[in-house]
């Protein structure tokens, strides 16, 4: 085969420039280059080919050695009908006929690997396909890729497809590169999960006289499954040419000898002959796996890893993974969607390549992801041998009524994408379709298509259309004017960019119901109000949280919490009344660009904008719509419902938020400072007390300016059946708040009673990071898109910057187009999710010790040391993000910030 045009010049270190890179932008499309000749690779170029994209695929072996075009495919496929388990002694423990033919409009097929691979070749003209070619590294910039290879030679291209498999050598440059940023995920730093390991092989063609089975059209699957003592599955099913094809699986962790049989170094075919030998007289409705053996070629024996892991990053610039997320049908199903994206890029930029392969990944991973549960269990079914699985078994094969099976059977085949650009395979089955995203090219072809008749058509009366493109800002409705939508409100009046807050409520009550409440907000945002010029207003009714202390309900100390590391971190947390806050922002926003009783009913978004519905019959029209109405957001219930109606919304978005905990709160009336002296210090200490098993209740409070005290009483849900009729989230009237208040009137504090202290509201502590932000030109944020245990304070900061990062990202719309908004909102996800992402495992964490779990609490208090407990602190508190388009706020701390997005509008300016 020849091999590409190359340059065996070594590459810089610091990046890469030549003449022969592609031009920025440029109507030709790009440039794919694949590493991995495996199912998705060669299926990915066969779409590409098929599509009129330029690729090319780089292979690391010699020959294609696999582990083991509809009509070439079943002219070597069986149809897998029939399913039968038994025991070792051969006894029939199951079966499973398949009858759902007709519904699903296929069966399932089966045949040896190779045969796939050999017609998957040969579809690949040969001088695009490279041998011999392993990657060493790869690098990115805005102008191209460059891919290095262990022969010294490169190669430039557009993207880069990192389709080589479960220990692929892009991902592991990629991962190991975004690490040195800090812009890997903890979960991708994790090592793969290994629970089996499979022997397998196909036979040579053997006698019908001997094997009458094979003569049949369609295939039995045999699964023998072995028992206590020989923790062993064997399958074997038939295939065309008279073979039958085997495989042995083995549960690591159940026997000592099994796992020292699967040691991972031992690949050499001579090892592999040992462990045969070892298991040739388990038993086959063929005869004993020794007689399979003994006529199957022994080069054509593996061993594999039965390996399991979802990576979060599947995309950073312009290289994107796929392939071995769960099996071949993944593989082949990641190269057909990602074809469709690749296909989709016109013209070919470096933002349109990274906003392709982000919607690639949007589209496909929920998909994947819930397909990891039921693999599980299905290796669990097969494959297990603990008394847990046996019983797993038991119940499953004998109890588990038909119709359950044929309706998981048809949930998990209706997902079948297809390639866009290609005439439409007919349906086949009864069985619903679940819908894949349409081609935006293709679509965007029709659109103009109508167009310009409509411009022809316009043209004979002279009737002017006005351009979907303008160098205007977006016109941004904001619905919900809490936390997040004040605080974007305020930006984009700085941005110059035009906007309108529409709020349900006759006046701006905090925390809904809430008429007056304590706050906290941590340091990592303190830098935002510096930007706006509020730093010193917000300072002039908080006061420093320097100190915490811990108290059981007899106020004897746990533990003490004195705050040292103001110079390190640069601000302290603040605590303050949150109406104030409240006050101060909504004076920053014109009167004209507020609308109170403003409650939204619905929407509806095509490609020249959004238009609101609001309950007073009155309808609002603009360019984006974003969603900052808090838990019970409107904005996401109805974007959730025409989502679910499409097939759109991931599984994990139906399911309701977690109710753990629920607070009472208040701020009291100005008190005395003769009977409560700590109200005249200058900074604040926060008290905890922590109730016995009999009252599962932690009670806290702090004092802010204007000799008031804010306290809050908070109850974990599960604990005691009284308290829990006590707290019903459905509970919200003033006297039944008032009769709580009775019933905890004694619980002691640093002040007094709680009696002592004035009732106001209840709300409870909602959990729940939602997967879908932002579809079209709607985007959620704050409480709308993620809702944390309020236990680290985290609530409001993170709906603060989240306004802070959408503001950025609306900025960079430039010029205003339906494609652009939508690329801008991805990006802000793209950005913002894995930070937020991140920050549940503490706040659970949080909870748990502030408020009732006993022995961690005494593991914490007791047993870390403060240097430890600086250091998270100092993780938490790195993350600070700024407006782009205002003056930085000069950096207050010796801490390293964790850098955020660049502004691509100012980039591209200068």
């Amino acid at each position: 085969m020849s091999g590409p045009v190359e340059d065996t010049t070594p590459p810089s270190s610091e990046g890469f420039k030549g003449s022969d890179l592609p031009p920025l932008v440029t109507d030709e499309p790009p440039r794919v280059l694949i590493a991995g000749a495996g199912l998705a690779g060669l299926f990915l170029g066969i779409l590409l080919e098929k599509a009129g994209v330029p690729y090319e695929i780089f292979e690391r072996t010699a020959e294609i050695k696999p582990l083991g075009l509809y009509d070439q495919l079943m002219s070597f496929s069986k149809e897998g009908i029939r399913s039968t388990y038994y025991n070792d002694r051969l006894k029939v423990i199951a079966r499973n006929d398949s009858d759902d033919g007709e519904h699903i409009g296929y069966e399932r097929i089966l045949f040896a690997r190779p045969e796939l691979y050999d017609m998957l070749f040969k579809q690949i003209p040969s001088h695009k396909i490279h041998m011999s070619k392993k990657v060493l590294s790869f690098q990115q910039n805005h102008e191209g890729v460059m891919l290095r290879f262990s022969d010294n030679t490169i190669i430039h291209g557009d993207i880069l497809v990192g389709a080589d498999g479960a220990h692929s050598a892009i991902r592991q440059h990629l991962y190991m590169t975004l690490d040195k940023q800090g812009l890997l995920p903890k979960a991708d730093t994790k090592a793969m999960s290994r629970g089996y390991i499979s022997l397998l092989g196909t036979t040579g063609p053997l006698d019908p006289v001997k094997y009458p089975g094979v003569l049949k059209e369609d295939c039995e699957t045999s699964f023998i499954l072995g028992d206590k003592n020989s923790p062993y599955t064997w399958t074997t099913f038939t295939v065309p040419g008279n073979k039958i094809c085997w495989n042995v699986v083995i549960q690591l962790g159940i026997t000592e000898i099994a796992d020292d049989q699967f040691r991972s170094s031992e690949w050499v075919p001579e090892q592999n002959l040992e462990f045969m030998d070892s298991i040739r007289h388990f038993k086959t409705i063929y005869g004993t796996l020794g007689e399979l053996f003994d006529v199957t070629p022994i080069d054509g024996i593996s061993k594999v890893y039965f390996e399991d892991m979802l990576f979060e990053t599947w995309t950073h610039g312009r290289t994107v993974l796929i392939g071995d997320g769960a099996g071949a049908v993944n593989a082949m199903q990641d190269a057909v969607l990602l074809a469709n994206h690749i296909y989709d890029i016109l013209p070919t930029s470096f933002e349109n390549i990274k906003a392709a392969l982000n919607n690639y990944k949007e589209e496909r991973f929920d998909a994947v992801k819930d397909q990891y549960p039921q693999s599980h269990i299905s290796a669990k079914l097969m494959y297990g041998h603990s008394l847990f699985e046996r019983l797993l078994r038991q119940v499953i094969f004998n109890w588990m009524p038909k119709s359950i099976m044929r309706k998981q059977l048809s949930k998990d085949t209706a997902y079948r994408p297809q390639a866009n650009f290609l005439p439409q395979a007919p349906k086949r089955g009864t069985v619903e379709i679940i819908p894949q995203w349409p081609s935006r090219r293709i679509t965007k072809k029709g659109e103009e298509e109508e167009e310009a008749k409509m411009i022809a058509a316009r043209a004979l009366y002279h009737v002017h259309l006005p351009s979907d493109k303008t160098d205007k800002p977006p016109h941004v409705l904001i619905s919900g004017a809490g936390l997040a939508g004040l605080i974007l409100g305020i930006l984009l009046e700085k941005a110059g960019i035009p906007y309108d807050i529409y709020e349900r409520a006759a006046e701006i009550k905090p925390i809904g119901r809430a008429k007056s409440r304590g706050d906290v907000l941590a340091p990592n945002i303190l830098s935002a109000f510096e930007q706006v010029g509020l730093y010193e207003e917000l300072m002039s009714f908080s006061k420093e949280g320097i100190h915490s202390t811990y108290y059981t309900d007899k106020l004897q100390v746990i533990a003490k919490n004195d705050s040292t590391d103001g110079d390190v971190i640069g601000y302290e947390h603040i605590l303050f009344a949150r109406p104030e806050l409240y006050d101060m922002l909504i004076r920053q926003i014109p009167p004209n660009k507020v609308h109170m009783s403003s409650k939204m009913v619905s929407f509806e978004q095509d490609q020249d904008g959004v238009t609101v519905t609001l309950a007073n019959n009155t309808t609002a029209r603009g360019d984006i719509l974003v969603g900052a109405d808090g838990a019970h957001s409107a904005a996401r219930k109805h974007l959730y419902e025409t989502l679910g109606e499409k097939g759109l919304l991931p599984k994990s978005d139906t399911e309701a938020t977690n109710v753990g905990f629920v607070s009472l709160l208040g701020t009291t009336d100005v008190l005395d400072p003769a009977k409560y002296p700590g109200l005249l210090k200058e900074d604040c200490e926060t008290s905890f007390i922590i109730g016995d098993k009999k009252t599962p209740y932690t009670w806290c409070t702090f004092t802010v300016p204007g000799n008031k005290i804010c306290w809050n009483v908070v109850i974990q849900l599960g604990i005691s059946s009284i308290a829990d009729e006590d707290f019903r989230p459905s509970d919200w009237v003033a006297q039944d708040n008032q009769k709580m208040m009775e019933s905890i009137r004694h619980f002691p504090t640093t002040y007094g009673t709680m009696g002592d202290l004035l009732i106001v509201s209840k709300v409870s502590f909602e959990d729940k990071l939602f997967e879908t932000w932002n579809h079209g030109r709607v985007v959620l944020i704050g409480d709308a898109a993620h809702k944390l245990l309020p236990s680290t304070g985290a609530g409001a900061v993170n709906a603060m910057q989240d306004a802070v990062l959408i503001a950025n990202h609306i900025y960079d719309i430039k010029p205003t187009t339906h494609e652009n908004i939508q690329i801008a909102l991805n990006e802000y996800r793209e950005e913002r999710f894995d930070t937020i992402k991140d920050q549940y495992p503490q706040s659970h964490i949080s909870a748990q010790l502030t408020m009732f779990e006993r022995i961690l609490r005494q593991v914490i208090f007791n047993w870390v040391p403060q240097p430890v407990m600086r250091r998270l602190l100092s993780k938490d508190t790195a993350y600070r993000p700024q407006a782009n388009f205002l003056p930085q706020a000069l950096k207050r701390a010796t801490l390293d910030i964790i850098p955020q997005w660049p502004s691509k509008r100012a980039q591209k300016e200068v």
